[in-house]
Order: structure tokens, then C-alpha cells, then sequence
């Protein structure tokens, strides 16, 4: 029997799911880590991010499995069809976010691609709580401040869903969806995360 996993998902357009993971599933991965100086991944990346380096994608996906199954599984809910008869992870890797970096509107090139947060400095929830916007009331956090993660669907008008995403918090997503990560201007320390893209096998 499957694991049961749970799960959110958003009324939108592309299915986009998020799960918090499990300590020691987040402590499995932060053993993958390698911030050797040959294993920088900048190259293939669009993130405006100095320190961003390659980590095993098949030991990440075998951790990860049973989320990417939930998902799988949602999918079905939501939309009726099946997915894929497997997934097949292409790449992974991992960000080391510091103050007045950030990710521009990009999207992958794969069919399914993830994001998993390891660290989120305490400062930066505070800086991100001071944070005032239209679309951010002070005192509270939200995707539309410091290091908050955006995304972008065009299929039925312009519509956009964004998150401050805490420890243990993974989102899964079609890899063609636009997405974007704003900068944090304060706060010390490292934001890290670590993402990675699937392709779909029949």
C-alpha cells in the first residue's frame, strides 16, 4: 500500500500542489549537499544566485518519491487523466539564497519540475512580516514580500499565486509554468532550496 501523503492544491489552472516534508526526509537530503567549486550548476540555471550547485538527482528523487507519487495520484483528481506510467528525474540541484539575490520570471525545460526549502533564516520571516505592500498587509507573511516565490498562469487571463515559503514546504508543478522568486534586502544568512525537473514517460 501506498503511503498516504497530504497535500494542498490550488483552483487555477495548472496543477500545482504543495507538502510539507518530513524532518527526516529534509536532513536525508541536506546530505546530498556538495558546494564544491566543479560542482557549480550557475551555468544552467537563470537565477541572479552566486552559490548554486548540482546534487544527485537520483538519491533526491528516490527521498522525494512518495510526494511526486501524491502528486501523480492528485493530478488524476483534479484533471481526470492520468499522468505518465513513470517519472524519470533529469536534474537537481541546490540554491544558497543570500540578501539582493533573486530568480527571474523563468520557467524549465522538462514536464514536471519541484522546489523544497531546507532553510529560512528566522531574520528573514521578521523582515518579510515588516514588509508593506498592497498585497501585503504588515505584521504577517506573504508570497508578495522579501523571498517570496510567484506563480504566473496565462490560460485563462493573467492569474498568479504566490507564497512565503517556510522549512519542510515543497511545491511540485508543470515545468512550463512561470515562476519568479523576489529578493530579500536585510536579512543575513542563507535561504536555501532545492529544485529539480522530471520528465514524463509513457
Amino acid at each position: 500500500m501506498s503511503r498516504y501523503i497530504p497535500y494542498k492544491y490550488y483552483h487555477w489552472g495548472p496543477y500545482l500542489s504543495s507538502f510539507k516534508v518530513e524532518e527526516p526526509e529534509l536532513q536525508a537530503i541536506e546530505k546530498l549537499f556538495n558546494k564544491e567549486k566543479d560542482n557549480s550548476y550557475r551555468s544552467s540555471l537563470a537565477g541572479h544566485v552566486v552559490n548554486e550547485f548540482g546534487i544527485d538527482k537520483d538519491k533526491c528523487f528516490e527521498i522525494l518519491a512518495p510526494y511526486i507519487e501524491s502528486y501523480c495520484m492528485g493530478y488524476v483528481k483534479y484533471t481526470g487523466l492520468k499522468l505518465c506510467n513513470k517519472l524519470e528525474v533529469t536534474s537537481c540541484w541546490v540554491n544558497y539564497m543570500v540578501k539582493n539575490e533573486f530568480n527571474p520570471p523563468h520557467a524549465h525545460e522538462a514536464d514536471l519540475s519541484f522546489v523544497l526549502y531546507t532553510q529560512v533564516p528566522k531574520d528573514l520571516i521578521e523582515e518579510n512580516k515588516k514588509f508593506i505592500c498592497i498585497d501585503h498587509p504588515k505584521g504577517k507573511l506573504g508570497g508578495a514580500g522579501p523571498s517570496g516565490i510567484e506563480f504566473i498562469s496565462s490560460g485563462k487571463g493573467l492569474c498568479a499565486h504566490t507564497f512565503f515559503p517556510e522549512v519542510g514546504d515543497l511545491f511540485i508543478f508543470p515545468a512550463d509554468l512561470l515562476h519568479w522568486v523576489y529578493p530579500f534586502r536585510e536579512s543575513e544568512g542563507e535561504r536555501i532550496s532545492v529544485s529539480g525537473n522530471l520528465n514524463v514517460i509513457w
